[in-house]
């Protein structure tokens, strides 16, 4: 019976290697290779409305760069605390759980020991599946030096620098994996990943599969915990160490496991709430972000509320990402859109932006020397350390005598670029990739350099420690 629970653990993970080891799953997730029918490859021109679901993993008739092809790129993505303490979380959960199942009702003996026995393997394969499809999907990068087909629509259109091609409608650069990825969400430390176009819905199976999951093993692992605590005592009685320690081993096992259990349902559940009412609105975190910038600015110009031209009504804005295999729809270059929305409206909103905070940026000399470390504690004491701001955005490490082009502002901290770089806008490319380092740093580093003419609009506020 042992065995029986150690296969049931296994069988995700086998399963999913020989699902990978299958050409035609190769050809899903990789299609622009010798074995491809050439009607599946898309070119990023084509229209939206005819696409496939196959062939959303295809960019100019190409392989995505994001998709895991080998078994060294697959070992890359997941060589990383973020996977490797979330499948310790999904193994210790499943494996404490099925092995109080076989000690307190055996599938062998118990109708309803088999069901449960059967639940636990179903979910945990479909928890592991999809997880392992996030990660090895990838989120779908934007072709290197990748240009519209029309050259009029490049003036609609942001250049990054590092990438060295435009961005297409909803994409964005990652500083952690170093490329533009379509329609970006977020980078997920737990994916190792972005989560974005190609793995959204992959990534949206996962994190509702996994409370589910960890909620069924937390209520039978609460019974388990209820019934060791009760026989503790006969266990006493007996006077036996070795069955003792084995009675309390099991206890604390099955009260450590219900514990992470309980926070894996919390944390990821909350998360799960949260990428539903985005999903219901058709925008990515970044999106948000922007959409609440543009309405802000417009509110004190007296201007109409920016119009989201991907808001197509919940039921589609759920269909564009959600479905029963979690592949992606569309070919991540081109979008639907609502009526009275052109597919550039999003994009010119974010080069006005852009634009506008060169405007109310600010210049200031360092006087103080900042390393870059998360937690300045010894440099300039608990205050500033425990008032950090956001710790998935980089630190600026500045030197006495740099100057600083400061856009961002809290109680504490300040976030800007070393000056002696290139404008963002020049020679007619509207970039929002620095060529220069940029991040958080102390405010008690610096003083303001000089007053440069700022705008009337305050779109970009201060944000809050």
């Amino acid at each position: 019976m042992a065995y029986w629970a150690f296969g049931s653990c296994l069988f995700p993970v086998v399963s999913f290697c020989r699902t990978c080891s299958n050409p035609y799953f190769r050809r899903t997730l990789s299609p622009g290779v010798s074995t491809l029918p050439r009607s599946w490859s898309v070119s990023v021109t084509d229209n939206p409305s005819r696409n496939s679901r196959l062939a959303c993993y295809s960019v100019m008739g190409a392989p995505n760069d994001s998709v895991c092809s080998c078994l060294r790129e697959k070992l890359r993505r997941i060589l990383h605390w973020g996977p490797i303490i979330a499948l310790f979380n999904i193994f210790f959960i499943a494996s404490v759980s099925l092995r109080t199942l076989l000690r307190i009702s055996p599938p062998s003996h118990s109708i309803m020991g088999f069901v449960q026995f059967l639940v636990i393997a179903t979910l945990l394969y479909m928890i592991l599946y999809s997880y392992f499809c996030a990660i090895f999907v990838g989120p779908g990068y934007v072709p290197l030096s990748w240009e519209p087909s029309d050259p009029q629509a490049r003036k609609h259109l942001q250049f990054c620098r590092i990438c060295n091609g435009y961005k297409p409608p909803r994409a964005h650069h990652c500083r952690t994996c170093g490329r533009c990825i379509m329609k970006m969400d977020h980078h997920c430390p737990w994916i190792n990943a972005c989560c974005g176009h190609l793995n959204h819905g992959y990534f949206l199976h996962f994190i509702h599969w996994a409370p589910i999951g960890c909620t069924f093993c937390a209520i039978m692992l609460a019974s388990a915990v209820y019934h060791d605590w009760k026989s503790l005592p006969y266990v006493l009685l007996r006077r036996s160490s070795s069955q003792f320690l084995g009675a309390l081993t099991n206890l604390l096992l099955n009260v450590f496991a219900f514990g992470l259990a309980v926070g894996v349902s919390l944390a990821v559940g909350t998360l799960a709430v949260y990428q539903l009412f985005a999903l219901r609105k058709n925008q990515t975190a970044i999106e948000s972000w922007i959409v609440a910038k543009a309405n802000h600015w417009r509110s004190e110009t007296g201007e109409k509320p920016f119009v989201y031209p991907y808001d197509l009504g919940s039921w589609n804005n759920l269909s564009q990402v959600l479905s029963l295999s979690g592949c992606a729809v569309g070919d991540g270059i081109h979008w639907p859109l609502r009526d009275g929305c052109g597919e550039y409206d999003l994009t010119v909103e974010q080069i006005r932006q852009k634009e506008m905070k060169q405007l109310i940026r600010r210049e200031y000399l360092v006087h103080r020397s900042y390393n870059g470390r998360y937690c300045p504690c010894c440099q300039f004491g608990c205050s500033i350390a425990l008032n950090t701001p956001y710790p998935d955005e980089p630190r600026l490490r500045v030197k006495v005598g740099d100057t600083v082009a400061v856009t961002r502002w809290s109680k504490h901290w300040m976030y800007g670029e070393l000056q002696g770089i290139k404008p963002s806008v020049s020679n007619g490319l509207h970039s929002d990739t620095p060529s220069g380092p940029r991040g958080w740093f102390p405010r008690a580093c610096a003083t303001k350099l000089q007053s440069t003419q700022g705008s009337k609009y305050n779109y970009n506020r201060p944000k809050q420690d």
